[in-house]
């Protein structure tokens, strides 16, 4: 146990001199030497755990989308009807906790290579999504599930991309009119339609009642950047069609 915790301890060393590193330097400037002087790590602990910094950048991008897949799954299981914004929300939460290292992977940092990374890892999980929306449904998509999930994926890393690099605006608060507004403004991005959820001092927002065409209401159940609403029959043929 003790050994876990001086591994977790070193390579949270090396993840945190990498990303202050990269924001000060560029990745392709960066040498080992540089990382693990920055960590106060021994050159031979960083090669008993990487094989060079790309290893080590690849490794940070993981994690990433590991602790992103458990913030949302919580919140995905509160969307079985209507669009909440819970999700999405968590989302972007993650992204202002964790930001400088959202900007160094959506700044295409390392070659590209974690950004890359990042957007097949949600782009596969918005594909199978799709699909399974497909069958729920009962409809036939028009376009492939995988070319439709990029354009999805495409969206979500533009607006984290312009989250990250400007001064973040508020997220949900305790007022319902600021929340509903919120969510208003969001809706050209989103691509989405919804009724906002009524939100008091000490109630959290609610999923807004359904309406009757959409009694068929699929269950979403994306990871990460696949679409965070339960939709109807109708929307989706539009999604898809």
């Amino acid at each position: 146990m003790a050994e876990d915790r001086r591994i977790r301890k070193t390579r949270r060393a090396l993840r945190d001199a990498l990303v202050a590193l990269v924001l000060e330097r560029g990745f392709t400037a960066l040498s080992v030497e540089d990382i693990t002087q920055r960590a106060d790590v021994a050159r031979a602990t960083f090669y008993s755990h990487f094989r060079d910094k790309d290893e080590l950048f690849a490794r940070v991008t993981r994690d990433l989308l590991d602790e992103l897949d458990e913030r949302l799954r919580p919140a995905m299981a509160e969307t079985a009807v209507g669009f909440t914004g819970r999700p999405v929300l968590e989302m972007l939460r993650h992204a202002r906790q964790e930001r400088d290292l959202y900007r160094i992977v959506l700044r295409g940092e390392g070659d590209g290579k974690p950004l890359r990374m990042f957007t097949e890892a949600c782009a596969r999980v918005a594909a199978e999504e799709f699909r399974g929306r497909s069958e729920r449904n009962d409809v036939k998509p028009r376009i492939d599930a995988d070319l439709l999930a990029r354009v999805w994926v495409g969206e979500q890393v533009s607006v984290l991309q312009w989250w990250v690099e400007h001064e973040t605006p508020p997220l949900l608060g305790r007022g319902g009119g600021a929340h509903a507004a919120r969510l208003r403004a969001a809706r050209p991005v989103l691509g989405h339609r919804f009724r906002p959820a009524r939100v008091t001092a000490d109630r959290p927002p609610q999923p807004s009642p359904p309406r009757a065409r959409a009694s068929r209401s699929g269950r979403m159940a994306s990871i990460a950047t696949a679409p965070h609403t339960a939709i109807t029959a109708a929307d989706s043929r539009k999604a898809i069609a």
